[in-house]
């Protein structure tokens, strides 16, 4: 990425849950399968040529 020397578009989206970077580390499986669904969904929206530079 930092080759790139203009940038790139990047995202983030994060699945909520409890005690993270330790070994017990908990989640929702509904969070998670609807955390996969927002993220199918906002993919089947983007055009073709869609252009996310500012």
């Amino acid at each position: 990425m930092q080759l790139t020397r203009a940038g790139m578009a990047t995202g983030l989206l994060s699945v909520p849950l409890r005690y993270m970077h330790t070994p017990n580390e908990l989640l929702s499986l509904d969070d998670l399968e609807n955390t996969a669904r927002l993220l199918a969904a906002f993919c089947a929206r983007l055009k073709k040529n869609q252009d996310f530079t500012p």
